[in-house]
C-alpha cells in the first residue's frame, strides 16, 4: 500500500517536472511592445534608483523628509544636481553675501560719487577765483597812473612821456592837458617854436601850434626902451640886434629861433643857413650835425654828388663826403 502511494507521489512529481503539451518547448520571443516595456521598465527602475538617492541627499543636508514629487529624468531635470540648499542659490553662492557685496559695492560708488562732486566743484571754484584774480590784476595794468596826471602808464607809453612824471617837458601843462585838451607837444615846451613855451601861449591867448614870431617881435620892439641907442638892442644876446630879427623873421627872444643848435647870428653870417629852418637844403640832416658833425654842405642836399641824399648816407652806414662806409670818416 505504501509502495503504491510513494509510487503515485513520484508519478506526480513527474507530471510536474514534465513539460506540458500545451507549453512550447522552447521560450516564446517577446513582442516589440514587450520588449520596450521591459526596458522602460528597466529605466524606471535606475530613476527611481536615482531619485532615491537624492531623497537621501536631502534627508541627510536637512535632516527632514526629502520633498516628494521629484521630477524624472523625462522632464529634463538632472536628478544628479546638487539640491539647493537654504540661503544659496542653484550655484551653490550664498544668496545673503551676495546681496551684501551688492551694497558694498553700491555704497562705495556712491561715495566716489560725492567725492568727486567734492573735488569738481572745489576745482571749479579754485579757478574762478584764480580767473578773477587775473583779470583784476590785468584790469589794475591798465588802468594803472603812476604819476596821477589823468594818462594811464599805458597810454604814457604809447606817448612817449614819463608815467612817473606828470609835465614830461616842464612846460607847466601835465602831459593829459597838452595830449587831450591842447593837443601840443607833451615831448616839447615849445611845441611851435616860437621862442614861447606852450604854457605861456595859452596864459597869453596865443596859438600854442602856430608860430607868432612877426607879432612877438612887433610887440617886443614897440614895448622895448625908447632911447636913441634903440638899434643897439639884443633881447635874446644871439649877437644880433632885435631891429635886424625884424628884418629877418627870427625871434628876438629865441637865440636860436629854429631850434637846430646854431643861434640865429652863426646861421646868418657864418655856415649862411636858414635861421628858421633847421634843414636848409632839406637833405635829413640838421643845419647843426651837417656843419659839426658830418661837416657836409648845409646848403647842398647831396655833398659828395653821388646820388645819395646826405641824410639817406647816413642813416645807412655810409659816408655822406665821398666812397665808403660812415665808420671810415
Amino acid at each position: 500500500m505504501f509502495d503504491n502511494v510513494n509510487q503515485n507521489q513520484k508519478d506526480d512529481k513527474k507530471k510536474d517536472d514534465a513539460p506540458s503539451q500545451n507549453t512550447p518547448q522552447n521560450p516564446p520571443q517577446n513582442s516589440p511592445q514587450e520588449f520596450s516595456k521591459n526596458q522602460n521598465f528597466g529605466k524606471n527602475k535606475e530613476s527611481n534608483q536615482e531619485n532615491k538617492k537624492v531623497e537621501d541627499i536631502y534627508a541627510e543636508v536637512d535632516n527632514e523628509p526629502a520633498p516628494s514629487g521629484l521630477p524624472d529624468r523625462e522632464a529634463g531635470v538632472a536628478l544628479n544636481m546638487p539640491a539647493e540648499q537654504p540661503g544659496k542659490g542653484q550655484d551653490g553662492v550664498d544668496a545673503r553675501g551676495g546681496n551684501k557685496k551688492k551694497f558694498l559695492v553700491l555704497g562705495g560708488l556712491i561715495v566716489l560719487l560725492i567725492v568727486l562732486v567734492g573735488g569738481g566743484y572745489l576745482l571749479a571754484s579754485t579757478l574762478l577765483e584764480s580767473a578773477e584774480n587775473n583779470q583784476e590784476e590785468v584790469a589794475e595794468g591798465v588802468n594803472k597812473n603812476s604819476d596821477n596826471d589823468d594818462l594811464t602808464d599805458a597810454e604814457e607809453e604809447s606817448l612817449g612821456t614819463d608815467p612817473e612824471n606828470p609835465d614830461t617837458d616842464g612846460d607847466g601843462l601835465s602831459d593829459s592837458e597838452e595830449a587831450r585838451v591842447f593837443l601840443t607837444d607833451p615831448l616839447k615846451k615849445d611845441t611851435d617854436d616860437d621862442g614861447i613855451n606852450d604854457s605861456e601861449e595859452i596864459l597869453n591867448g596865443t596859438d600854442p601850434l602856430e608860430a607868432d614870431i612877426e607879432e612877438q617881435n612887433e610887440e617886443m620892439a614897440t614895448s622895448s626902451p625908447q632911447t636913441s641907442d634903440v638899434e643897439q638892442i639884443d633881447s635874446d644876446d644871439d649877437g644880433l640886434y632885435d631891429t635886424e630879427e625884424l628884418e629877418f623873421g627870427t625871434n628876438i627872444n629865441s637865440a636860436d629861433t629854429d631850434d637846430d643848435g646854431l643861434n640865429d647870428y652863426d646861421e646868418i653870417n657864418t655856415f649862411f643857413t636858414d635861421p628858421i629852418n633847421e634843414d636848409t637844403d632839406d637833405d635829413g640832416l640838421n643845419d647843426y650835425d651837417e656843419v659839426m658833425t658830418y661837416k657836409t654842405d648845409p646848403l647842398t642836399p647831396d655833398t659828395d654828388g653821388d646820388g645819395f641824399m646826405d641824410g639817406e648816407e647816413v642813416s645807412n652806414g655810409y659816408n655822406p663826403l665821398g666812397a665808403g662806409e660812415l665808420g671810415e670818416l
